[in-house]
């Protein structure tokens, strides 16, 4: 029986994931609108989940 093995990203990691600034991460944290997982005080990120949630709450843009 195999396990697999989750790939965890810290804050700085999941910030160059998604391209965003520690400030909106924080932010998006602070009101529950991406999965984090809490160990103590440190925040980590799982990389599929985050995958999933970029699928779900993307938006197309129509041109002008």
């Amino acid at each position: 029986m195999q396990t697999q093995q989750k790939e965890l990203l810290d804050v700085t990691g999941t910030c160059q994931f998604l391209g965003i600034k520690k400030n909106h991460l924080r932010a998006l944290v602070f009101h529950k609108k991406i999965p984090v997982t809490r160990i103590g005080r440190i925040l980590k990120f799982d990389k599929e989940k985050l995958i999933n949630w970029l699928a779900s709450n993307t938006q197309e843009v129509e041109p002008k």
